[in-house]
């Protein structure tokens, strides 16, 4: 009797365990998630255009923009930008792209402004019709690799 209340204690323990790790994996997944979710909310897909680069891994930001600065942010360093013909197409190495689904920015909608962030050197804020508010932040050597890959604009040389 000791042995089965023992055996059924270590498993009742052991799925109580088990719950609380993906509870707490799921929410920081949720979390971290969230701007890109809310970009994907307007431009979620992918592009049947061919791609004309790939660049992996990258660090783009997406920020809510705010009357003096940044109201809200999130960092995503492993991003994956591919240039297609008839835009950006942007996703998550795996495992980060868990509730990140792939988005696709297409050239007509995107607005291309200088802007500043951290300590970067004159990043670039990709501003789309779709999100007021919203700024795709992207480093100048990402804007330059861009530039050399496509020459629609506004990321293109015109």
């Amino acid at each position: 009797m000791r042995d089965a209340f023992s055996a059924i204690w270590h498993t009742l323990s052991m799925l109580l365990g088990i719950t609380v790790f993906l509870f707490v994996i799921w929410t920081v997944a949720h979390l971290h998630s969230r701007m890109w979710r809310r970009v994907a909310e307007g431009y979620r897909g992918t592009s049947s255009a061919p791609r004309t680069g790939r660049k992996v891994p990258e660090t783009i930001i997406i920020a809510d923009r705010g009357p003096i600065g940044p109201s809200g942010y999130r960092v995503y360093a492993t991003a994956s930008i591919a240039v297609h013909e008839d835009g950006l197409q942007l996703s998550q190495v795996p495992p980060f792209n868990i509730m990140c689904p792939t988005v696709f920015l297409p050239f007509d909608e995107i607005e291309l402004v200088q802007t500043e962030w951290a300590l970067w050197p004159q990043p670039m804020a990709v501003r789309m019709r779709r999100l007021p508010g919203v700024d795709i932040i992207l480093a100048r050597d990402t804007v330059q690799w861009i530039r050399s890959q496509t020459d629609r604009p506004p990321l293109g040389w015109d």
